[in-house]
């Protein structure tokens, strides 16, 4: 609820005063890549700093776990998947590591595994929206309309984020239900005078409903403001509706990541 801009500069300057008083450290390498991958999209500068964070501290998940969800936005899976490996069995029980992989199963079109953790996810944590949100857009993808709106109605309940909203906006667009979709946009709308909602969200809606204009105007805007979740762009097939169009692998280009 804050935007990009108005944070990245205080982690910036925090990460580079703790290098300062100790540059043996690794942490804040790890944060600096996560900047220039997230915020920068500086892909060679933020390779730099992962490897750097890693060779500081082998043993942090953290510095695998991040790297590894830059290497799947950019379509490299099997290199991505290695890195959230070594991020699990150094941390097995964490549960963002967790449900990282398993929105990255659902990035690399891995269905069924995504289903699989987010279940594994589920019995350790039943309240954990996140994986009731990856579960159910796996079911969309699957055809599974049921169980997908029961889960992503669920993760929003559980987490009443503008991801959850546009998510399950656009499940039920995609069913033909345009009633639903409409109330989540104007809800988002009066949401954005009190707080920042990205312009990726209502994009991804309008996507759904099949509004295609709207939905490249709000995702100029949210690769504009360098919203971090634009960066599934090349991968999510929450944007398969907008593949097509040429706009598509323009805004790829913007964001400076490799075309299919």
């Amino acid at each position: 609820d804050i935007s990009p801009e108005a944070t990245v500069v205080q982690a910036r300057a925090a990460a580079n005063k703790a290098l300062a008083l100790d540059p043996g450290l690794g942490e804040p390498h790890a944060v600096l890549a996560l900047i220039t991958q997230n915020h920068d999209w500086n892909w060679e500068e933020s390779e730099r700093e992962f490897k750097l964070a890693m060779a500081a501290d082998p043993t942090d998940p953290t510095a695998h776990f991040w790297y590894s969800n830059g290497l799947m936005v950019r379509g490299r899976f099997d290199e991505g998947f290695r890195e959230m490996a070594i991020a699990r069995r150094l941390d097995p029980m964490s549960l963002p590591i967790r449900i990282s992989e398993g929105a990255e199963f659902y990035m690399a079109r891995r269905y069924d595994d995504a289903l699989g953790e987010c279940d594994r996810i589920l019995e350790i944590e039943p309240n954990f929206a996140a994986a009731y949100l990856y579960r159910g857009l796996s079911y969309v993808q699957k055809g599974k309309w049921n169980e997908a709106l029961a889960d992503l109605e669920t993760a929003k309940r559980l987490d009443d984020s503008p991801m959850s909203a546009a998510m399950l906006g656009e499940a039920y667009a995609l069913t033909g239900d345009k009633t639903r979709p409409q109330q989540i946009l104007r809800e988002m709308q009066v949401r954005a005078k009190r707080e920042h909602v990205s312009p990726l969200y209502p994009a991804i809606v309008h996507a759904g409903l099949g509004d295609k204009d709207l939905a490249f105007s709000e995702l100029g805007a949210a690769v504009e403001e360098r919203d971090t979740n634009v960066l599934a762009i090349k991968v999510g097939a929450f944007l398969d509706p907008l593949r097509s169009d040429q706009r598509f692998a323009s805004l790829i280009r913007r964001v400076g990541l490799p075309p299919n």
